[in-house]
């Protein structure tokens, strides 16, 4: 990212910056598009929005879980005692169908209580139960996400709550501080990408893909997870885009899973496209 110390560089300096998105950005949608002749702008157009709003609690709740379960070895860990994820029939059944109510009421013995129910659906496998460990920390995201949602009483109640910080550009990051505060194992962002997925595009997730990619070419200079995301909403509005597209075309790059074409395999093209684009960059500075 351009920097300057002399104000009087401020407004070239962003000039500079906003050219250097806007190349970045261009560079990142040819080499998707190059990378395999199914990858079409009207195949990238379907992930551009999130898919529409959950209409129940019970489904946002689910999925505030599917974004908590999503960091780092969570999804393995899980997956391997639960073989469908949050879809595992058993799973779904212990958390009285994902509503936040139910489950405050049938685990009033707290979180070791909703750790005891888990032990008893994974029999083949043996939990760990330490200090630190993910699956004490994610039964106390299932009641601390509960305890969250239940204030609302409906989905509609929730989204009216988020508008208010969403409409205001002063408030909006402010939505995710909040719910990382309230809800156990959702930190930022895991709550910006929970965010984003229940249909607020002024959100992207500033996870370690966004991050190297960012850093490598020029169009962040890091930090915290706050300033990578106000990094992605500056990227967007210099390129016409919506932060949520913004971040799903690095991301795409980043991981290859094109997750709404399940024939549509490839692996990751981060450190190519990384190489690649530092390469034009580098042709397009040294130019007359």
């Amino acid at each position: 990212m351009i920097k300057t110390k002399d104000p009087h560089d401020l407004i070239r300096a962003n000039a500079r910056q906003a050219e250097r998105d806007r190349c970045v950005y261009r560079l990142a949608e040819e080499h998707l598009l190059g990378l395999d002749r199914r990858i079409t702008p009207e195949l990238l157009r379907k992930y551009s929005s999130p898919d529409s709003r959950p209409k129940t609690l019970a489904n946002v709740y689910r999925r505030i879980l599917g974004s908590a379960q999503g960091a780092g070895m969570k999804p393995r860990v899980i997956g391997k005692h639960l073989k469908g994820g949050l879809d595992d029939p058993k799973l779904k059944r212990a958390l009285c169908g994902f509503d936040p109510v139910r489950i405050l009421r049938k685990y009033r013995g707290g979180a070791r209580e909703v750790l005891r129910k888990m032990q008893e659906l994974n029999t083949d496998h043996r939990i760990r139960k330490t200090k630190g460990a993910i699956w004490p920390l994610f039964c106390r995201t299932i009641l601390t996400a509960a305890r969250f949602l239940m204030e609302f009483g409906s989905a509609s109640a929730f989204y009216k709550w988020a508008d208010s910080f969403d409409r205001d550009e002063r408030l909006r990051y402010e939505l995710p501080k909040h719910l990382s505060d309230r809800i156990d194992g959702l930190g930022f962002t895991l709550a910006c990408d929970f965010i984003k997925e229940v249909g607020y595009v002024n959100f992207g997730k500033p996870d370690r893909q966004i991050k190297q990619i960012f850093s490598d070419v020029g169009l962040s200079s890091g930090g915290s997870d706050r300033k990578i995301l106000a990094d992605i909403c500056r990227i967007a509005r210099n390129t016409g885009q919506t932060p949520y597209h913004v971040d799903k075309i690095f991301w795409l790059i980043g991981s290859g899973k094109f997750y709404r074409d399940p024939g549509l395999k490839i692996n990751g093209h981060k450190q190519a496209f990384i190489h690649h684009a530092r390469e034009k960059l580098a042709e397009k500075d040294a130019a007359p």
